[in-house]
């Protein structure tokens, strides 16, 4: 049980360093500019239970280099207060002007992202505190078994496809030029 919530811990806190790594590194390598929202498309999700909920996702224009670009923002619930033709803060990637995210969709996930820390040091407390060493048996003669896995899994856990996917350098779809 307690390496359960060591284990989940340390998930929870990987993720948040990640996360915030990634898109910080993201603002240090962009532009803080303006767009403008062009469109709000109104999108529709209904749970297993019948449920249902409006999301709302900005189309946004803006100008680079003397070329006019489009991308979609990310889902805004319903409370939010973007409308068509406002002005709203986008971060460009230098060097790669496809590239645009709304400001405040980073602010956003950072915020969800940081109530990770506070949990993964919590279950990674609580599983250290409920750590009992005597529950853990190893003879001698696993020592070179698990020697030998954590070598193999050094060399396989990088050539992983979805780790490979976790890249420190932020993707995100392109914008596409916007011909009038």
């Amino acid at each position: 049980m307690s390496l359960m919530f060591l284990f989940s811990g340390v998930i929870f806190l990987a993720i948040a360093v990640h996360v915030i790594y990634r898109d910080s590194r993201y603002v240090r390598e962009s532009t803080l500019t303006q767009g403008r929202i062009v469109e709000m498309t109104e999108r529709k999700f209904t749970s297993n239970n019948g449920k249902g909920f409006t999301s709302y996702n900005p189309t946004i224009d803006y100008h680079v280099m003397g070329k006019k670009w489009r991308f979609e923002g990310g889902n805004q619930g319903p409370g939010h207060n973007l409308e068509l033709g406002q002005s709203v803060a986008i971060r460009i990637q230098k060097g790669n002007y496809k590239i645009a995210r709304l400001e405040r969709d980073i602010q956003g996930l950072n915020t969800i992202v940081y109530m990770f820390i506070p949990l993964g040091l919590l279950a990674s407390s609580a599983g250290v505190a409920m750590f009992d060493l005597s529950d853990i048996s190893f003879s001698v003669h696993w020592i070179p078994v698990v020697l030998g896995l954590a070598y193999v899994g050094m060399k396989v856990w990088p050539s992983l496809p979805f780790i490979s996917s976790l890249s420190s350098i932020a993707t995100f779809s392109e914008s596409k030029e916007v011909t009038d």
